[in-house]
C-alpha cells in the first residue's frame, strides 16, 4: 500500500486528525521535532501541552474528517488521485498539500470541494453545523421538488421512510458516487394528519405519477432505517452513502401509489407497512374520488 492509499484509509484519517490536533505549532518552533507515540499510557498524554491550530489548519483536519465519512464502509478506499481527478485539479499534489495543511487552500477551492461532495461549506470553512447539513431550501409539498429534481436530473431518487409509528419520510437525491442532497422536509405516511398532511400525502402520490409520466421513476428507490439513521442522514451527520445501503431498500413507496390495491401483493400491505401506511392510501383515494 502507498503512502497516499494509507493516507486515506482508516487509520491514516485518524492518525492524520490526531497529528493535525495535538502536533501543528503557529510558530513551527522547536517543537516540531518532538514525537508523541500512540501507544503512551493516559497520564503521559495528559502531559502534552494543548497545540495552537490556527483556523487554516482547522480547514485541513475538517477535509480529512470529511473524506473518513466519504470512506466509511467502503471495501477500497478513494485514495488523493480518485479525489483529485474528481474534482478536476492539475496536480494530485495540490490537493495533498490542501489536506495535510501545508498550503492554505482559496475560498474558490474550499467552495468547489464544498459543492462537489455535498458538503456544508460553513461546515467546512468554520466547524459549524455538521458535514452533510443541507442547503435544498424547505417545500412544503413533495411535488414543489419536482421542479428542481427535473433540473437536475439526478441518478437516483431515494424515498427514505423512517420505521417509527409516525412513518416520517424524505427525499434524498444522488448526483454522483460522491454527492447526494437531502430535501429536507418531512412528511408523515399515516392516517394521523390533518387537512395540511392530506393534502402533503395527495401531493406526494401525484409526485409519482409526474415521475412516472417523465421517465424517472425507474431511478427511484423505497429505504426504510431506524430512527437514528433517519435522523442522522436529515441532519447530515453522515456521508448518505453509508445508510442507504441495498440491505435498506424497499420499494414501499411503488406499495404506496397503489391507492386501488391492484397489485397482487396488495393483499399483504397491512403486513407489510402497517395500518397507517392504508390509512394514508385512504386519504389519497378520498382526493382522487374527490376530482374524479
Amino acid at each position: 500500500m502507498s503512502f497516499i492509499e494509507w493516507f486515506f484509509s482508516g487509520a491514516g484519517t485518524i492518525v492524520l486528525g490526531i497529528v493535525l490536533k495535538h502536533m501543528f505549532k503557529s510558530d513551527g518552533s522547536s517543537q516540531a521535532n518532538s514525537s508523541v507515540s500512540l501507544h503512551e499510557n493516559k497520564a503521559a498524554s495528559q502531559t502534552i501541552e494543548e497545540a495552537e491550530v490556527t483556523e487554516s489548519q482547522m480547514v485541513s483536519v475538517r477535509m480529512v474528517e470529511a473524506l473518513k465519512l466519504l470512506n466509511s464502509g467502503r471495501y477500497q478506499p478513494y485514495t488523493v488521485s480518485d479525489l483529485a481527478q474528481f474534482l478536476d485539479l492539475k496536480r494530485v499534489s495540490e490537493l495533498e498539500e490542501f489536506i495535510t495543511g501545508q498550503r492554505e487552500p482559496s475560498f474558490a477551492f474550499l467552495e468547489l470541494f464544498a459543492s462537489k461532495l455535498g458538503l456544508n461549506y460553513e461546515w467546512l470553512t468554520s466547524g459549524h453545523s455538521s458535514p452533510y447539513r443541507t442547503t435544498v431550501k424547505h417545500r412544503h409539498f413533495p411535488e414543489d421538488y419536482l421542479g428542481m429534481i427535473e433540473e437536475q436530473g439526478p441518478e437516483s431518487i431515494y424515498f427514505v421512510k423512517c420505521r417509527d409509528e409516525c412513518c416520517k419520510m424524505f427525499i434524498v437525491l444522488k448526483h454522483s458516487d460522491l454527492k447526494y442532497s437531502v430535501c429536507p422536509m418531512v412528511w408523515h405516511i399515516s392516517g394521523h394528519v390533518g387537512a395540511g398532511g392530506s393534502r402533503q400525502l395527495h401531493s406526494f402520490y401525484k409526485m409519482l405519477q409526474r415521475l412516472h409520466e417523465n421517465n424517472l421513476y425507474s431511478r427511484c428507490y423505497g429505504v426504510v432505517l431506524d430512527e437514528k439513521k433517519f435522523h442522522s442522514l436529515l441532519n447530515g451527520e453522515v456521508f448518505p452513502r453509508t445508510v442507504l445501503r441495498r440491505r435498506n431498500i424497499d420499494y414501499w413507496f411503488d406499495d404506496f401509489s397503489d391507492i386501488h390495491h391492484k397489485y397482487p401483493i396488495a393483499e399483504r400491505y397491512r403486513e407489510l407497512h402497517g395500518e397507517e401506511f392504508l390509512r394514508a392510501q385512504d386519504i389519497v383515494r378520498g382526493f382522487e374520488c374527490d376530482v374524479a
